[in-house]
């Protein structure tokens, strides 16, 4: 027979392990979603850090540049750009009727089939007027 104080007591079991399952539950739901934030977290700033990795590449690019336009180097290439050169030289320019370049294919698209003639037969035409010439070789 069972005495009336011992069931009490299996209802009492039962009750603290129901209780205790759903603090354990809870305290997994709490963890597993705070677990979830720190690896969004920490993949947040592996992004980040490449962000930075990537403007101080920047900034060190930018530092090299200032220190070459602060040279004697960087102010004799701008007055060249400019027109000023050394003594002697004399300025290279395409005339202003020049022909434009034809637009570059990128890697991978084909060659163009309209192309009239080669680019070094154009570039030659323009620096040296003779149509056709090549290698001093006329072609009639």
């Amino acid at each position: 027979m069972s005495s009336p104080g011992r069931g009490r007591f299996q209802g009492r079991r039962a009750a603290a392990a129901v209780f205790g399952f759903f603090v354990v539950a809870g305290l997994v739901l709490v963890f597993s979603g705070t677990l979830a934030r720190s690896t969004a977290s920490e993949a947040e700033a592996a992004r980040l850090q490449a962000d930075i990795a990537q403007l101080e590449a920047l900034v060190e690019a930018g530092a090299v540049e200032i220190r070459f336009l602060e040279t004697e180097a960087s102010a004799a290439w701008q007055a060249r750009i400019q027109g000023y050169g050394e003594p002697g030289e004399k300025p290279f320019e395409l005339p202003p009727s020049a022909p434009s370049p034809e637009p570059i294919v990128p890697l991978g698209g084909g060659a163009r089939e309209d192309r009239a003639r080669a680019p070094i037969d154009a570039w030659l035409d323009l620096l040296f007027g003779a149509s056709g010439s090549r290698d001093g070789l006329a072609t009639e």
